[in-house]
């Protein structure tokens, strides 16, 4: 398989992002906003107003995909740029393909992270709390009562002993897996997602 030069640039933008992302807990922007820079230069070069608007709609896709994940809390600013370099390298429909798979890739780390540390039981019983709480606010709304206080109350009970920290998780690890398992695509497994647009 021969490689572009812009898919070495990728490969090791993806090993300066996991080298940066487990020893300093953040990707620098020195990293991800040169390599955009080049994507969409190269891009440019290569196919005029057409290759620029292609590398552009994978840059702002691969922000875009993992903006709302940022804006809650579950994952940092760097990986959101990390998404939008790999875009502006790759262009949308490699991205998309590389997002899919990390997004795979980071859920099956975040369930292993969570069992190593004891967490996920914990996790599910918040989650099954949370609906529960939901549905007795809906049947307090729907028959009038004031049954999500009772629920409150009862699952409020030693809730705060047992609270611990937020989990960190490296999630520069399941983006590089997910982009390089979409660049070498073993076995053409990957043609399905490389080819939705």
């Amino acid at each position: 398989m021969d490689l572009s030069l812009n898919e070495y640039i990728l490969i090791l933008l993806l090993m300066g992002a996991v080298y940066f992302d487990l020893t300093r807990r953040r990707i620098p922007n020195y990293l991800t906003i040169p390599a955009m820079v080049w994507g969409l230069l190269s891009y440019a070069v290569d196919s005029g107003w057409t290759g620029l608007w292609e590398s552009l709609l994978g840059l702002l896709a691969g922000i875009g995909i993992f903006v709302i994940p940022f804006l809650l809390g579950g994952m940092g600013g760097g990986d959101v740029k990390l998404m939008g370099a790999i875009g502006a390298l790759t262009g949308l429909r490699f991205l998309v393909a590389a997002a899919i798979l990390s997004v795979i890739f980071g859920g099956a780390m975040a369930v292993a992270v969570l069992l190593a540390r004891g967490r996920f039981p914990a996790l599910v019983a918040k989650g099954l709390r949370t609906i529960a709480l939901l549905t007795a606010r809906y049947l307090s709304v729907s028959l009038g009562r004031r049954l999500d206080e009772l629920a409150e109350k009862k699952s409020g009970s030693g809730e705060k002993e047992g609270r611990a920290g937020p989990v960190y998780m490296p999630y520069a690890v399941p983006i590089a897996l997910g982009t390089l398992v979409a660049l070498f695509n073993p076995g053409g497994y990957m043609d399905p997602l490389l080819n939705l647009f």
